[in-house]
């Protein structure tokens, strides 16, 4: 521990160089070594995994990652994913203005909007009446706080799935991205208020029977050239249905070539896409057995 007298175990702080100089009659040469020590003690903790450079504190880590290294350590940000695609940005804000832009049939329809609120009782009444005509049942994604104030993040808790990745040995693969529903809210607690960011359309999931279809507006999947659809079955013929979800099979396949792409040589990818209709548990089980030399398949 930085400070601590290494002779007679007492915290000295800042002072434990001249400590050990007056009290332990240690020579500045000796001081220099243990100096020397700290710092590369210090180092160790702070090394950048891009080029190994190792530096005295976290902050110097951060900047150094920023300035030399800022498109990688941004691409290990990009945390989510568009529901209709392979496009992955930092915040819901940019899936927003993405799928706005890239997927929508209409302009206008997915749009951020903000809100601002006294204290938190007339936010919490207005959140509720927002969920009960939208229908959006929101879930906490993340909170973090400081002295100034607190961020909490809410999306819509019928999220896509992402498709299921396991290596050789039938382990899952964390995914770096996550797919999200468009359908999100971001809130900014101070002392003199709070401030709402938040989109209340929803896109990459079926809508519940109570959910008003205003809020599903039409997309174009890139992958059907100009077919719009809602994302609710009953809203399109059952062949229209098929090929959606045809689509979104290629879709996955064409994401796991990449992803297989990415992979090292020794690691062998194995993707389950989204199960429509299917029973999950029961698949993973067979996959098991599959890896653990039963050939069986997912039905």
């Amino acid at each position: 521990m930085q400070g601590v007298c290494p002779v007679c175990k007492k915290n000295r702080g800042r002072n434990v160089y001249s400590h050990l100089f007056s009290v332990h009659n240690y020579t500045k040469e000796e001081i220099q070594q243990i100096k020397e020590t700290n710092r590369l003690i210090r180092a160790e903790k702070h090394e950048c995994k891009i080029c190994g450079l190792c530096l005295t504190s976290r902050s110097k880590l951060l900047e150094h990652k920023f300035k030399r290294h800022k498109e990688a350590y941004r691409q290990k940000e990009t945390r989510i994913q568009c529901p209709l695609c392979n496009y992955r940005v930092e915040n819901h804000r940019d899936i927003v203005n993405h799928v706005e832009t890239t997927h929508a049939c209409s302009s206008g329809v997915y749009v951020v909007e903000n809100a601002e609120f006294i204290d938190r009782t007339s936010f919490e009444s207005w959140k509720q009446r927002l969920q009960e005509k939208y229908g959006i049942e929101w879930t906490i994604w993340s909170e973090r706080s400081c002295p100034t104030r607190m961020v909490t993040q809410f999306r819509c808790s019928k999220t896509p799935p992402s498709p299921l990745y396991f290596d050789k040995q039938g382990k899952p693969i964390l995914q770096k991205a996550t797919r999200v529903c468009t359908a999100f809210m971001k809130v900014v607690e101070r002392q003199d208020g709070l401030a709402v960011e938040f989109c209340r359309s929803h896109c990459g999931h079926r809508r519940d029977s109570q959910t008003s279809s205003n809020e599903f507006p039409a997309v174009s999947d890139a992958s059907t050239s100009g077919l719009c659809f809602t994302l609710d079955e009953a809203s399109f013929p059952e062949s229209a249905s098929n090929n959606f979800a045809s689509d979104a099979l290629q879709e996955e396949e064409h994401s796991q070539d990449i992803d297989n792409s990415m992979a090292s040589p020794d690691e062998e990818i194995v993707a389950l896409p989204h199960l429509l209709g299917g029973d999950l548990l029961e698949c993973l089980l067979k996959r098991a057995n599959e890896a653990a030399g039963i050939k069986e398949e997912c039905s």
